[in-house]
């Protein structure tokens, strides 16, 4: 039999209206353009689909924090919590949520491309009546905190070769020769020349005794 002492998470049902506003927003979006583009009758409520889908998408981006335990934050939220934040009772209480989104999902209905929208929004709507019933409200998430270092600590840098590791000075002298190993025929070319070039200088000195005594004296 389960243990009694096993506390489970409650759900939050807000997440997952969270999650289907956006959907719903999206939806909007790509709906109103398709309406535009096409020869759907009502275009009317595609222009109405494109001017709420840029504010459902702004207000339900930020995801809310939990109570408890850790939500993982949407890509670049923390530019709109403000905005949420703002806004007040508004965006932040569930039942405005109901109202609002439940009103704006009734003109979607009406026009083909963006029926799947308004299906999602009124879903969102409804779980978000259950979330506000439930006592859930949005909290903003806070930034993360970097990790404090204790006093004395220093940061190790991580190794960058794998085991086993030969001291600095060791690795220093093996790459220098392994340069002039590879390097080798190089060498030896320039080395071949300086000496070409010295016994050319030696018998240039040889055929001209005069000049090099006048050096000399």
């Amino acid at each position: 039999m389960p243990s009694s002492k096993v506390i489970h998470n409650p759900i939050h049902w807000s997440l997952l209206a969270n999650e289907l506003g956006v959907y719903g927003g999206l939806l909007a979006l790509v709906g109103g353009i398709l309406a535009l583009g096409s020869d759907f009758e009502r275009i009317e409520f595609a222009y109405f689909s494109l001017g709420v889908s840029l504010p459902i998408l702004i207000v339900e981006w930020p995801r809310s924090r939990r109570p408890k335990g850790r939500t993982l934050p949407r890509f670049k939220q923390e530019y709109f919590a403000p905005i949420v934040r703002v806004l007040g009772p508004v965006a932040q209480n569930y039942f405005s949520r109901f109202v609002i989104w439940l009103a704006l999902s009734i003109p979607m209905y009406l026009c083909l491309p963006t029926l799947l929208a308004g299906v999602c929004l009124t879903l969102s709507a409804l779980i978000y009546l259950l979330a506000a019933l439930k006592g859930e409200r949005w909290l903003e998430m806070s930034a993360p905190s970097q990790p404090k270092l204790k006093t004395g600590a220093k940061m190790v840098a991580a190794p960058t070769r794998a085991p086993p590791r030969r001291p600095t000075d060791v690795n220093n002298f093996s790459c220098c020769q392994s340069y002039l190993l590879n390097h080798k025929f190089f060498f030896s070319i320039v080395i071949i020349i300086i000496k070409k070039l010295l016994c050319s200088f030696c018998c240039i000195v040889r055929s001209h005794p005069q000049r090099s005594t006048r050096i000399r004296k």
